[in-house]
């Protein structure tokens, strides 16, 4: 008995400090932007992610160490390469102030202020074929149009979660609906052990560096 009441305890002191969280702001994500599902080796797909072995990585966690032209960098987003007609969506609450063609990319960048705490904002970075525009309020799942290019087979998103008043980018369960959090969470480990076992390599990723599941960090320096 005393067993379950410590249990119990201990479930609700986690609870509460999810919280507490919260109340930090108001600011709350409730999705990743895209669909996430285990692995069919019959359609080759996870969601809306294609597996193709020509790729390193499919999901680009946050933290994770890239080649940039100025040399290496850490990504302070999630960045997918998927199915190039799948469908993207807003993780939270907000109304667009940024809306900008890429032509390099030929794709969008928009940027989408908290329309519960202002200091924080969402860039979504290379979507095509827009649905939405300047100005617009939207909601969390609300569709924003479709990948940018990645090579011919694939497209990539991008989700990047800011701070204004803490000059910080932050991981997205950071943020997250307690109610959603676990599950999402569970997604991300599934797609990272997925892609793993596609590829025959279980380093990957190194789940055991992560403080969340996709997270190297919890927050990084907005460069």
């Amino acid at each position: 008995m005393q067993h379950l009441i410590t249990a119990m305890l201990i479930i609700l002191s986690l609870t509460a400090c999810d919280k507490l969280k919260m109340k930090k702001g108001d600011f709350v994500v409730k999705g990743l932007g895209v669909n996430f599902a285990p692995y069919d080796a019959g359609s080759g797909k996870a969601g809306d992610f294609i597996f193709n072995a020509m790729e390193d990585k499919l999901f680009l966690e946050f933290g994770a160490s890239v080649m940039s032209p100025q040399g290496p960098k850490e990504l302070p987003t999630f960045e997918y390469r998927l199915d190039p007609n799948a469908s993207v969506m807003a993780i939270a609450d907000g109304k667009v102030n940024r809306f900008v063609h890429q032509p390099e990319t030929d794709d969008y960048e928009i940027g989408v202020i908290s329309t519960l705490d202002p200091a924080f904002s969402v860039v979504y970075d290379h979507v095509k074929n827009p649905t939405i525009g300047m100005g617009d309020t939207l909601v969390s799942g609300q569709v924003l149009g479709k990948p940018g290019n990645w090579g011919p087979t694939l497209g990539r998103f991008e989700i990047m979660i800011n701070n204004d008043s803490t000059g910080r980018s932050y991981c997205p369960f950071v943020h997250f609906d307690p109610a959603l959090k676990a599950d999402y969470q569970a997604k991300v480990s599934t797609l990272m052990q997925d892609w793993e076992n596609f590829k025959g390599n279980n380093a990957i990723y190194n789940e055991a560096a992560q403080v969340l599941p996709g997270c190297r960090y919890e927050s990084m320096v907005n460069k």
